[in-house]
């Protein structure tokens, strides 16, 4: 059974309107039960991942970690991107900002970005 959300016939981002195949493809994407079970999949492997690490481990394990740490990072961010452009960033109910779990997960997802920059 397809789930359904609310979906804005707005233009998020002021660039993807209601008939937008670039934004289509979000929204099939976003109401597919695999990308959730995708995602929910990679989180734990993310959390597992964390558990691994130790200060105990070599400079060279500590840079694989790191590596992986970062594509984690980058395929979260591009699950954020996809809900962005199907639901638009803010301004529309229904929109990403208004969720609160799509809030944490923004944080989640930018503050370890931002802190490796401002390191």
């Amino acid at each position: 059974k397809k789930r359904q959300r609310a979906i804005s016939m707005s233009r998020p981002l002021y660039l993807f309107g209601p008939t937008n195949y670039v934004r289509i493809i979000c929204i099939t994407l976003i109401e597919s039960k695999w990308f959730d079970w995708c995602t929910t999949f990679l989180i734990v492997l993310s959390c597992a991942l964390l558990t691994m690490e130790s200060p105990d481990i070599s400079p060279e394990w500590m840079q694989a970690f790191d590596n992986i740490g970062l594509g984690f990072s980058c395929v979260f961010l591009v699950e954020m991107l996809i809900k962005i452009v199907a639901l638009g960033m803010v301004l529309n109910p229904g929109s990403f900002l208004r969720d609160p779990w799509n809030c944490l997960d923004a944080l989640v997802v930018l503050v370890p970005m931002i802190g490796k920059k401002v390191a």
